[in-house]
């Protein structure tokens, strides 16, 4: 009994000693290999995505500045409230101009002023969608280095996942053996 109980630790010894030595520890039913192949494929996948939209956004942009439409028609640029505040600022002091003019002359100083305002509101406004822009440009390429990124830690680990599988059929041999 002494000499099969000692077989069966050095069997088991064995199998444990042939897990560390090729990294094969098991979480549930899967190498941990495995699951991380899972993981990084799901990652992966929401990473191609997220760069598709970047892109897809990105062109959107380009295309309406290409076609010479104004770039305020970009979704990003109606959607930011900074740029919807700057444009309220603007059509007031363009109001204020206005209403000077109507009641003063084209000469009279608080008109300069007011148009020298919107002026200034519109250069604020032109900055703004230029940051939009340049912020669309970034996120794709933040988009395309994640998802490059992922692609590559995606393939050495396919890689490693075939050393993985060579050596889990040693594994199951001697696990095999554990158990004659």
């Amino acid at each position: 009994v002494r000499d099969l109980r000692d077989q069966v630790r050095r069997s088991d010894q064995a199998v444990e000693d042939y897990r560390r030595a090729h990294g094969l520890y098991k979480s549930g039913a899967n190498t941990v290999t495995t699951q991380q192949l899972s993981e990084l494929n799901t990652q992966l996948m929401a990473a191609q995505t997220a760069k598709a939209e970047a892109e897809a956004r990105l062109a959107e942009a380009q295309n309406l500045r290409q076609g010479h439409q104004n770039s305020e028609t970009v979704p990003e640029v109606l959607r930011s409230p900074l740029i919807a505040a700057l444009r309220q600022q603007q059509a007031d002091a363009e109001r204020r101009a206005a209403v000077v003019a109507a009641l003063h002359g084209a000469q009279h100083p608080d008109l300069r002023r007011a148009r020298a305002e919107a002026g200034a509101i519109a250069g604020m406004v032109s900055a703004e969608i230029s940051k939009v822009m340049d912020g669309l440009v970034r996120d794709a390429r933040t988009a395309d280095a994640r998802y490059a990124s992922l692609l590559q830690q995606f393939d050495q680990l396919k890689e490693k996942m075939g050393s993985v599988n060579d050596a889990s059929i040693q594994l199951e041999a001697l696990e095999r053996d554990e158990q004659v």
